[in-house]
């Protein structure tokens, strides 16, 4: 059983991120997460959708429940590290990985 961002992401550029200007600071979840620095978030986040929805299995629903928090967990180390998210007080990053969250619940139980 495979479950990505096992660690913290590391975030490799070829410059320098720490002056992002084209996005606001307050910009949501989503929109930094369009950002051509956050594609390496974005992949994990996709590859761990498709892997949950290809193993889902409802008669143990303990186990989902429990790789998607170190999933969350570890993204929200990726999150906390990435020169998007970097300069966040506390309260602005816990928001941003609010809205990972509730981004991460739409994607895998669409109503």
């Amino acid at each position: 059983m495979i479950v990505r961002a096992a660690k913290p992401l590391r975030h490799s550029s070829n410059g320098d991120l720490s002056r992002i200007t084209d996005i606001a600071p307050d910009a949501s979840f989503e929109t930094k997460l369009l950002h051509h620095t956050a594609r390496q978030l974005r992949v994990s986040l996709e590859e761990f959708f498709a892997w949950f929805l290809k193993s889902y299995d409802e008669s143990d629903p303990v186990l989902p429940s429990a790789l998607m928090s170190v999933f969350l967990e570890r993204m929200g180390q990726s999150l906390a590290a990435h020169p998007l998210w970097e300069s966040l007080d506390q309260y602005e990053l816990n928001k941003a990985k609010n809205e990972m969250q509730n981004y991460m619940f739409v994607k895998l139980y669409p109503q």
